[in-house]
């Protein structure tokens, strides 16, 4: 199964209102990681545990939110309030968590409650990786860049000079180029040199970033094929089973986006291995940093100790064994994927068989800065 885009599903939800000021003055108790997307050829990856954090509360970090981004160099500073559960998120204010609401996809009574935000300024992004566990719907909310039409010229220019993707062409009545995703199969795991360094407990790494790869060091990229999809408000993206990840805000104002989880049986047999992993990892690990600073990717996960690191695979192994299969809720989203897919008549996505055309596409959306 491929990723999908669905469109003209969510217009109900209340929350496609929301935008950067509503949501700073309904926060509180977080923080928000500051850091520098490098726009550069074989610029690396930026890990969380090698930026900054400031409470939301701080004026310079609301004012990164409210403000033009402006860029130093080859270097955009960005704002990011990444992978928070809205149920800790707005506590307190059940208006926020009904504002979310994905039945229309097959799932009866999960809203807000089930889901995670994320909003970031331009620049701000997620390395490429894969979950462990499940698959994932991401609803984008808020985003606009004032070149829109300037761009969808250029592209659709590219798009049938190249002969490529003739039925996928942007219309200037777009109300604007939102957030970047950049996807791999998962039979291209090999050729993305994954790793588990920086640790994150259901998140394995790409030692590359997609957007400027360093083809010399890691020259099996080339055997990747890549797809990309540029989401804008409204739109809701699926993306299965352990398919990589790549995300970049190229908005000029804010993006705002809510995703949920959804589980699948297998994991059962995922949280097995993610147990066993931890055990390796944080043994080998803490022989070289004790502290975690180094290894670990969040600031906000605790240091792994051996006691904890046994007791969740005991639960894990014990949870597989038990005769309760891993619940399948997705019969009716299946369903509901499938109708979409036959009554599409043209996708949204871009597929890239070999490498050299995706790098053209990613010059178009850097305006050939390198």
């Amino acid at each position: 199964m491929e990723p999908f885009i669905f469109n003209d599903i969510i217009n109900e939800w209340a929350c496609l209102q929301w935008n950067p000021t509503y949501i700073l003055n309904n926060i509180s108790n977080t923080k928000a990681r500051l850091g520098n997307f490098e726009m550069h050829i074989n610029a690396t990856n930026l890990w969380e545990n090698t930026c900054k954090y400031y409470d939301i509360s701080n004026s310079n970090c609301r004012q990164m939110f409210l403000n033009k981004p402006v860029k130093h160099g080859k270097n955009l500073p960005f704002a990011y309030i990444a992978y928070k559960y809205m149920n800790f998120l707005f506590k307190d204010k059940p208006q926020f968590l009904e504002a979310v609401d994905w039945t229309p996809f097959g799932f009866m009574n999960r809203n807000g409650e089930q889901s995670t935000f994320w909003m970031g300024t331009q620049g701000s992004y997620t390395p490429c990786h894969y979950d462990s566990y499940g698959y994932n719907l991401i609803a984008q909310i808020h985003g606009q860049l004032k070149q829109c039409a300037q761009f969808c010229c250029i592209y659709n220019k590219w798009l049938l000079e190249k002969t490529i993707f003739p039925s996928m062409v942007f219309t200037t009545g777009v109300a604007g180029i939102r957030k970047l995703w950049i996807m791999f199969p998962p039979r291209d795991t090999i050729n993305l040199y994954p790793t588990r360094i920086p640790y994150e407990e259901s998140s394995i790494f790409s030692n590359i970033n997609p957007l400027f790869p360093n083809l010399i060091k890691y020259p099996n990229f080339k055997k990747c094929k890549p797809y990309a999809c540029i989401l804008s408000p409204g739109q809701v993206l699926y993306l299965p089973h352990h398919w990589w990840h790549m995300v970049l805000s190229i908005s000029e104002c804010p993006t705002i986006s809510i995703n949920t989880w959804i589980e699948m049986p297998e994991d059962k047999i995922e949280r097995i291995n993610e147990a066993q992993a931890r055990i390796i990892i944080s043994s080998l690990m803490l022989q070289l940093d004790p502290t975690g600073k180094f290894w670990i990717n969040s600031p906000d996960d605790p240091l792994p100790t051996h006691v904890g690191n046994m007791e969740l695979y005991k639960n894990a192994k014990a949870d597989k064994q038990s005769s309760c299969p891993g619940e399948d809720i997705s019969e009716e989203f299946n369903k509901i994927l499938c109708l979409n897919i036959q009554k599409k008549d043209k996708y949204d996505l871009f597929r890239f068989e070999t490498l050299d055309p995706y790098l053209e596409f990613i010059k178009i959306i850097f305006k050939g800065k390198k």
